[in-house]
């Protein structure tokens, strides 16, 4: 998870391109599903992905939650923590933001790693729906426990033994030295022509058949235009010379 925050303040989620992301991610998974169709049946077909709906489709509950808590409840903007859940958000630590996700099978874990069984028989913190209820009583409580801590490292040791689900918030840069970012390769570094080595993200998807990342580099404006039309089209040298006086065909070191 990824984002900035003022050392005075919660959190602030950076806006990211996410209908574009999230769109090729779907595209990506329906062209899959769209030639494993024409293998099958020898038919091909259109396929029509929005960017909106690919958003739209980011929500998991929002959209019937409106209808199944009888009107009551209308989607918002949560702020650090869960409407409905708690503890379920970001918490400040002893020094960075924590972030937990804990539901009730995950509550009894939660108050034995915190060193204190007793939240559970409080009737305010019980169920998931009284400690959402309560939350503004139980978040000072799980950020006083935090913060007893030296480090937010020593923090998330103790939840992953007592298998709380947590992670740490952090900045893109934490994420660029960080052991499961190496680990999964999703930070890798490429060669540009322009930059020299520059580090972008690595691959999210991961095949068996295929272990090895592509060697790749982005190409630079126009750099295969010329090759396009002669390989491709069949241009000649003229047409191509004609293109590039009229400055239709366009290359640029940059």
């Amino acid at each position: 998870m990824t984002s900035q925050w003022h050392p005075d303040g919660p959190p602030q989620f950076v806006g990211l391109p996410i209908a574009d992301q999230s769109s090729a991610v779907h595209v990506l998974a329906a062209l899959g599903c769209a030639l494993y169709y024409r293998v099958r049946t020898g038919i091909g077909q259109h396929i029509d992905i929005s960017m909106i709906d690919s958003l739209y489709h980011l929500n998991d509950i929002n959209v019937q939650v409106h209808t199944i808590s009888g009107g009551q409840f209308i989607p918002g903007r949560m702020g650090s923590h869960h409407a409905l859940v708690c503890p379920f958000g970001v918490f400040k630590g002893p020094q960075g933001w924590i972030v937990l996700c804990v539901l009730d099978r995950q509550w009894p874990y939660m108050v034995r790693a915190m060193g204190r069984p007793g939240l559970s028989e409080d009737p305010r913190f019980a169920t998931g729906a009284n400690r959402a209820k309560h939350q503004k009583e139980l978040v000072p409580i799980i950020e006083r426990w935090m913060q007893s801590f030296a480090s937010d490292e020593a923090v998330l040791r103790v939840l992953e033994e007592n298998r709380v689900p947590s992670a740490p918030v952090m900045t893109i840069v934490d994420t660029l030295s960080h052991p499961y970012f190496k680990a999964r390769e999703m930070v890798r570094t490429v060669q540009d022509p322009s930059l020299g080595e520059v580090p972008i993200p690595g691959f999210q998807l991961k095949f068996s058949a295929f272990p090895e990342l592509l060697n790749i580099q982005a190409p630079l404006l126009g750099e295969h235009g010329r090759e396009v039309l002669q390989k491709v089209l069949a241009y000649s040298e003229a047409q191509i010379a004609e293109l590039q006086a009229k400055s239709v065909l366009f290359s640029e070191r940059r």
